[in-house]
């Protein structure tokens, strides 16, 4: 087999539909493909055999990994595969491009627009003199995407698309692409009203302003091509409302152009998807620009009906919505009512199960904004839960049981809890009424109960200053029968392996630490199910759970489980059945010294397996039944297989021990960074490849988090050691990295809010002395740019308690930084008017300070939230 039929061979293994392929030669060919994906010599193969490739996967993974490099690696191109990567993009596929199929055109158009961002301003004359002489089908695909990519910010590539931008303007190129929109607009093709609803972000005001445009948008809407056309017109509209002009200019182009009772109608008589969308995204963009001017109650009441429509249009109006609320408390009951009617809606899904995660975190984004409102004037969030007491039925209506539920569970969670608690207990015996029904369940009835029993794992359920005095929401009789259910429910076939794991995270979770621990009663029959299975999911969370029954009990399911555990190991067992010997292990929390030499006696003959080794998951299992097994001298052993030591999961769970127990093993500190520093760079490569790829990858944004707290700590108490000299021999390495991953993953919340906790935290080793301090004084001011990269996502959530507390650490790290540079006071003022601020917004930006502690968190979600306006209205 030659070496093109190899590759082939590969990519087919990796990408291809096959039934003929198993799950196993996938992974593993996905994993190679990951390490091609990375090598520059691949990419310069596929360019020079593309034609000789048979297999259309092939092909298509060719033009996908070109638009990897282009996109993600282009600064590791060298000269000779930039040049190549021109000539096939814009000479070999040009030349048959009416032969390509759509999937094909779909990765190869990003691909040329990217390059030709990414090598302006050489080829510019040459390519875009002769561009509107192209195939007419290249050209308008061509544009449709470059003008998209021209409205993209990100920090890395910022500067470029304003150099760019500009060159477009000052060149006529911008009139010649909008002239050619309206022209494919007269000749009814979509593709004039694709291309025309980004390039009205670029073009110069006065095409805005003209009447002949405007009636081209009107006839747009009352006689569309096709659906697709409306979608581009409301996307059109919405692109002019953020065009940077003055108030009076945007405020008569609103009134002219758009009309909110023509969207209600349109909305009304459409039942398409993509129309709900962007018009949803326009309502939220008017509505965020009226209120600046306390008006627009016609877009707010519009946003409601958005709220009511659809959990994705509810999305996309919930910033101008909750912005509403916070400016105007008259309109909080009417909201907080569509709010909860759009969570009953959503745990009332038939297909709930199908899509759990997305309908979990969008209810969560709703239930943070009406918690928003408790406290502010106006407010009758409870009165609103408890009307809804009357339809309380778990057999009939589970949606409603879901969301009163899972809304009291929310204030539980919250600071709210020690004022409303007394409040909340009259919800306790309506929602226990539910643990009267047995299996089997539906899936919202499945929700339900899962929602039931996060109140009894989010919070132990004390209530404080109550009457009674201090009472549980969920008793431990109550607690017993929850957990029967989970478990029975999570070892059924029928229930997906993700809803499994949601039930049994929702177990109690054991803590010698806790003061408020149960006693639980557990069916033996159950418990042995879970313990023979052997399987990681089961075997952990017996482990866990069983700590809350009695102590002998306890004890004596352990020791019975380490048997079982021995005498599998003894028959060669497969990877999985260790690792859910592994699994009990990292749970267990007994302190009986049997089960302890049980556990050593078993981690240390595992510790000897290489197959476990360089498996990363069963090796993360390994490093955490460690602890339990060797406590602080944990350490020490994670340290003897350090090499190992590699992968996203276990470099996440070692970090996590290495934090705990590093102190004695201070001699070891710098080469343990050294290790993680050059591992998780290996981690972050291969999470841009999985990215691009459209992997989902937790297990690297856990050890990129995991990285960067221990990390920034270990630092702080060595310098507080006054152990300067390992800080200074690490910081070069771990300064840019930091920056990197600050500039790279922004918008990731964990990640952003680590980011800018290792900055705080570097903040404190200031005095290094000599050239350290003046390195410091400049990495401080080069990351107060990192630090405002907020402003490059459109719509933060700033209700979420993520975003809030990430845009605090931003201001106390800014607060760090203005007691350091008092000779320049305005350092950060300069920075905000840079990003379209204007100048007394630092003034405003100081003043929070002088607030009390409780209206800080709303005045910095306010100035955050138009500083990004702001910003977003730079007229680039």
């Amino acid at each position: 087999m030659d070496q093109v039929s190899q590759v082939e061979q590969q990519v087919f293994a990796a990408l291809g539909t096959s039934e003929q392929i198993t799950d196993e030669i996938r992974v593993a060919a996905q994993k190679n493909l990951i390490q091609m994906y990375k090598n520059l010599d691949i990419l310069i193969f596929f360019l020079s055999n593309y034609n000789n490739f048979t297999f259309p996967t092939s092909k298509l993974f060719a033009l996908n990994l070109i638009n990897f490099w282009v996109k993600e690696k282009f600064t590791e191109m060298s000269p000779e595969s930039i040049s190549m990567t021109q000539q096939f993009l814009f000479s070999t596929m040009l030349a048959s491009f009416n032969e390509l199929t759509p999937d094909l055109i779909e990765q190869l158009i990003p691909a040329q627009s990217q390059l030709m961002l990414k090598i302006f301003p050489n080829p510019w004359s040459e390519f875009f003199g002769f561009l509107f002489q192209q195939n007419d089908n290249f050209v308008k695909q061509f544009l449709s995407i470059f003008c998209k990519d021209l409205c993209v910010y990100i920090p890395s590539t910022y500067q470029q698309i304003v150099e760019v931008r500009s060159h477009i303007r000052q060149t006529g190129l911008c009139d010649q692409i909008f002239q050619y929109a309206l022209k494919k607009i007269t000749e009814n093709d979509i593709f004039g009203y694709n291309i025309l609803s980004t390039v009205v972000s670029i073009c110069p005001f006065k095409h805005l302003c003209d009447p002949n445009f405007h009636s081209v948008l009107m006839n747009g809407l009352a006689n569309p091509i096709d659906l697709n056309c409306i979608v581009y017109i409301f996307n059109t509209l919405e692109n002019i409302v953020k065009h940077p002009m003055e108030k009076e200019v945007k405020t008569h182009l609103i009134q002219t152009l758009i009309n909110p009772a023509n969207i209600t109608n349109i909305i009304k008589s459409a039942n398409n998807v993509e129309i709900y969308t962007s018009a949803a995204k326009l309502i939220n963009t008017v509505s965020v620009y009226w209120q600046a001017f306390n008006c627009g109650p016609d877009y707010f009441i519009i946003g409601l009906n958005f709220i009511q429509l659809d959990d994705s249009t509810a999305s996309l109006v919930l910033n101008s919505v909750f912005s509403a609320m916070m400016k105007w408390p008259e309109v909080n009951d009417e909201a907080v009512k569509a709010l909860i009617n759009r969570i009953i809606a959503n745990f009332s899904s038939p297909n709930i199960l199908d899509n759990f995660s997305k309908i979990a975190n969008s209810c969560e984004r709703y239930s943070n904004v009406i918690l928003a409102t408790i406290g502010r004037p106006q407010n009758h969030v409870l009165e609103i839960i408890t009307s809804f007491v009357p339809s309380f039925n778990f057999v009939e209506n589970p949606g409603i049981c879901s969301a009163m539920i899972f809304l009291v569970n929310q204030i539980l969670k919250s600071p709210y809890s020690s004022i409303l608690g007394p409040v909340l207990l009259d919800f306790r015996n309506l929602f226990a009424g539910i643990l009267q029904f047995n299996p089997p369940f539906s899936p919202n009835q499945m929700v339900c109960m899962f929602y039931y029993s996060s109140i009894m794992s989010d919070k132990p359920g004390i209530i404080i200053n109550s009457m009674e005095g201090n009472i549980k929401f969920v008793t431990d009789e109550e607690a017993s029968r929850v957990c029967a259910i989970n478990m029975q429910l999570a070892f059924q076939d029928n229930v997906s392996q993700s809803l499994k794991t949601k039930l049994l995270s929702k177990l109690p979770k054991y803590s010698f630490k806790k003061t408020d621990q149960r006693l639980l009663q557990f069916d033996q029959n159950i418990i042995n199910t879970y313990v023979q299975s052997l399987k990681p999911l089961y075997t952990s969370a017996i482990s866990q759970v069983i700590r809350y029954a009695d102590k002998s009990l306890g004890t004596m399911i352990d020791q019975q489980f380490f048997q079982f555990a021995m005498q599998a190991l003894s028959q060669n067992p497969p990877i999985e059945s260790i690792n859910s010997i592994l699994s009990y292990i990292s749970s267990a929390q007994n302190n009986d010294p049997a089960v302890i030499a049980a556990c050593q006696e078993i981690v240390q003959q595992v510790k000897s397996n290489t197959s476990i080794l360089e498996n990363d998951e069963s090796l993360a299992s390994l490093i955490k039944a460690f602890e339990f097994a060797f406590a602080k001298e944990a350490v020490q052993h994670c340290i003897d297989i350090i090499q190992y030591i590699k992968g996203p999961s276990s470099v996440a769970a070692f970090c996590v021990l290495f934090f705990k127990f590093y102190q004695p093993y201070e001699s070891f500190i710098p080469q343990v960074l050294t290790h993680l520093f050059n591992v998780i760079k290996l981690i972050i490569d291969d999470f841009i490849v999985k990215s691009s790829l459209k992997i989902n990858d937790m297990y690297s944004v856990m050890a990129i988090k995991e990285f960067l707290l221990t990390t920034s700590k270990i630092l702080k108490t060595l310098y507080d050691w006054n152990k300067c000299d390992i800080v200074v021999s690490v910081l070069p390495q771990f300064v840019p990295l930091l920056q990197f991953i600050f500039d790279k993953y922004y918008f990731i919340p964990t990640i952003c809010f680590n980011c800018i906790d290792s900055l705080t935290t570097l903040y404190t080793v200031k005095n290094l002395s000599g050239a350290y301090y003046e390195m410091m004084g400049h990495v401080y001011q080069t990351f107060l740019s990192s630090s405002l990269n907020i402003v490059f996502i459109e719509s933060v959530d700033y209700a979420s308690d993520i975003w809030r507390a990430i845009i605090k650490k931003i201001y106390a790290f800014h607060n760090a930084l203005n007691s350091l540079f008092k000779h320049d006071s305005n350092f950060i003022g300069e920075k905000f008017v840079q990003l379209g601020a204007p100048p007394e917004m630092d003034k405003r930006y100081i003043s929070i300070s002088d607030l009390e502690n409780s209206m800080k968190s709303e005045h910095l979600r306010q100035f955050f939230h138009d500083l990004s306006l702001y910003f977003h209205e730079i007229d680039i």
